[in-house]
């Protein structure tokens, strides 16, 4: 655990609130062309991820077409709710590896489930290990590869990545999106990832990052894979600043060869927005994302320089 790094408290209400049949007929009214409006807004200001968001959509569109038995909403979150926040700019930075080309065996660790089906639908040879500790959500991702016939490509494994059996040098891709800041022990997992790595390999991460490094710590257990605390609140996650990038995860994998940073330009508007999110619940309007981030969040070219959070890309290749 990061015992030298200021904490963070965050109270969180918890998902509550559900819509009535009248609500949910005026979403499903409002949500196509406030979709569109809003990803076109977001497209004349450059926005990364517009194109993988309209993947996602298109295998949207595709499963609904051939009544594929998921769940309406399970649809829905794919038309209009594809991607979320930063996760824009985190799916760009990922599908735009060099590695990817090349790549045949690639280890995902807990990414979100529709940039790993990005990654199988845009590589037919690519054969993915997805590991996730959370049954639940694993087998959400379960019935979407059933879904979109991607049963050949992947074999999903409900462990913690340090339960897993694999051996060392078996991956030339590992990828794990919005996830290691998560882990209590992060350098750990760091090292069990870099020894899976084939040499000549390649590792892909995103982590929220900021000035100044904090460990974050919620009033609800989001995950349910953590232990809540005698203070009633447990870990989320870890923000990243310089020194805990190089603590964490360059004294394993050394310096990067590709890094990308993306961040708000006022600060709190991230956290303002997250718990809007979480509180707001199934009111979110979701279509709204795209816009909102392009208009909220911009490149920079050191962590150092973020006046608020943001996130890291980093891509590193074994030697």
């Amino acid at each position: 655990m990061m015992t030298d790094v200021p904490r963070g408290y965050y109270q969180v209400s918890a998902q509550t609130n559900s819509l009535t049949a009248i609500q949910k007929l005026v979403r499903y009214v409002i949500a196509p062309p406030a979709s569109l409006i809003y990803w076109q807004l977001a497209h004349k200001s450059d926005m990364p991820g517009l194109s993988d968001h309209m993947s996602v959509v298109r295998m949207g569109i595709e499963l609904l077409a051939h009544r594929s038995g998921l769940s309406l909403k399970q649809i829905y979150l794919m038309l209009f709710a594809p991607l979320v926040s930063t996760r824009y700019f985190e799916f760009n930075f990922a599908m735009q590896s060099p590695g990817f080309s090349s790549a045949t065996k690639c280890l995902d660790v807990s990414s979100p489930r529709f940039l790993q089906m990005l990654m199988m639908r845009q590589m037919n040879s690519l054969h993915m290990d997805l590991v996730n500790p959370d049954a639940a959500d694993l087998e959400e991702t379960h019935q979407l590869i059933d879904a979109l016939r991607l049963n050949t490509h992947c074999q999903l494994h409900a462990h913690t990545l340090e339960e897993t059996k694999f051996s060392s040098n078996s991956f030339d891709l590992i990828t794990s999106i919005s996830v290691v800041e998560h882990i209590p022990m992060i350098k750990p997992a760091i090292q069990k990832m870099w020894g899976l790595l084939k040499p000549g390999g390649r590792l892909i991460l995103t982590v929220p990052c900021a000035a100044k490094a904090e460990a974050q710590y919620l009033s609800t257990n989001q995950f349910n894979v953590l232990t809540t605390d005698k203070t009633g609140y447990t870990f989320f996650q870890l923000i990243f600043d310089e020194q805990q990038l190089h603590e964490n995860i360059y004294a394993v994998a050394g310096q990067p060869t590709r890094v990308a940073i993306y961040g708000e330009k006022q600060p709190g508007f991230l956290q303002r927005q997250l718990h809007q999110r979480w509180n707001a619940g199934h009111t979110y309007p979701f279509w709204r994302e795209p816009y909102m981030m392009s208009r909220e969040f911009r490149f920079y070219d050191h962590v150092s320089a973020l006046p608020g959070e943001g996130v890291i890309g980093l891509e590193f290749v074994k030697p």
